[in-house]
């Protein structure tokens, strides 16, 4: 699995929570937003939409288990 950049790490040293959390939701939809971005240009022309949905709620919500159960 792929490690939190450096810069991502060091945020989430700081001591306030909704600094963190914050964080967590920018970090996670900027990941979803690539996420989408690459499937949608190769789910070009098909009726894929359910498959580009669902990969970005899961890729969503895998930043948010990692932020509950790794940095809590």
């Amino acid at each position: 699995m792929k490690q939190p950049s450096p810069g991502i790490k060091l945020f989430l040293l700081v001591p306030w929570e909704i600094f963190r959390w914050i964080i967590i939701i920018l970090a996670g939809s900027a990941s979803s937003w690539f996420i989408y971005l690459n499937l949608k240009i190769s789910t070009e022309g098909s009726n894929m939409m359910l498959l580009v949905v669902s990969a970005v709620a899961l890729q969503f919500a895998l930043a948010l288990f990692i932020k509950i159960f790794f940095f809590a």
